[in-house]
């Protein structure tokens, strides 16, 4: 991260080293839900954003910080980077606050929220393993929910 910092449109480094790809559909980059350098970076080589939500109400403050920085990432670059998708995850039975939450959700994000993904102790323990769930626990309900909620993404228009 120090060497990111002193360079030159240290901010552009991903766009120019993924300047050439060729022939790709989707480029998948996941970051931490923090706004640093290297998120920066992402938000200014993306042209859609997928972001996954947990069910809680702290969720909801990063969902806010976020909206403000794309707004002004999209000002100050003239970019018009947009959210594709919105993904609830760590759905839970015990939760009861999930569902005002995903109501709150859909007023900020209408007909972009995809189908909510359940908690799946496996999901954490195969992100540990550096494997996917499709890898790891490929019949969980985690596997079984992300597959869903992956044709909603790529059929959305």
């Amino acid at each position: 991260m120090e060497k990111l910092n002193k360079m030159k449109e240290r901010e552009l480094v991903l766009s120019k080293a993924f300047s050439d790809l060729g022939d790709y559909d989707f480029v998948i980059v996941d970051c931490a839900p923090t706004m640093n350098l290297i998120n920066q970076n992402v938000l200014l080589f993306a042209d859609e954003l997928v972001l996954p939500i947990s069910l809680e109400y702290m969720s909801l403050l990063g969902v806010k910080q976020l909206l403000k920085n794309l707004k002004i990432i999209n000002k100050l670059f003239k970019k018009k980077l947009k959210i594709k998708k919105v993904i609830p995850t760590l759905l839970k039975d015990e939760n009861i606050h999930a569902e005002d939450i995903q109501k709150s959700l859909q007023r900020v994000f209408p007909g972009k929220i995809s189908s909510s993904v359940r908690y799946c102790p496996d999901i954490s323990k195969c992100s540990g393993l550096g494997k996917t769930v499709f890898e790891y626990a490929p019949d969980s309900i985690g596997a079984e929910d992300y597959y869903k909620v992956m044709e909603e993404v790529l059929n959305h228009d």
